[in-house]
């Protein structure tokens, strides 16, 4: 497994949870019960990225966001969305990187998630040398931190 990806599995394992696969509907009011439905649904992105089955990866993804995690747990979900994007921009998925992004920002509440996932976005068009749109975001972002 990729270094980056199982970065998110630690800090999922890291907030008490062990292996599991509980199927949605189980999933609804315990926050363990939904760390570990993400802790699995990261696996299976893992997997689906590394079989370059890149069609699969935001609605896996949306199962996460369907969780509706908060506080603490709303800066992993950030977290998995940076990973995923970088997964993906390095197999030269930048659109798709977008989309994931654009699909996280208006699930997260935190300011300061919020401001995480602008500077991902605006990283990411740097990297395809879409410079005014990147100082653009960039400077959205300075916005959401007033």
């Amino acid at each position: 497994m990729n270094k980056t990806l199982s970065a998110i599995l630690l800090l999922f394992m890291s907030a008490g949870l062990a292996f599991g696969s509980p199927n949605v509907s189980v999933v609804a009011d315990s926050e363990d019960s939904k760390l570990q439905f993400a802790s699995a649904q990261h696996e299976i992105i893992a997997i689906l990225l590394q079989e370059e089955k890149y069609d699969s990866v935001l609605p896996e993804l949306e199962k996460i966001f369907a969780l509706n995690l908060k506080g603490n747990n709303e800066k992993l979900v950030v977290q998995e969305v940076w990973l995923i994007s970088d997964q993906l921009v390095a197999n030269g998925q930048f659109g798709l990187a977008h989309e994931v992004i654009d699909s996280a920002l208006p699930k997260i509440e935190s300011p300061g998630n919020q401001f995480t996932l602008q500077m991902l976005k605006g990283k990411i068009l740097k990297e395809q040398g879409r410079l005014k749109e990147a100082i653009e975001l960039y400077r959205s972002a300075q916005e959401v931190h007033r």
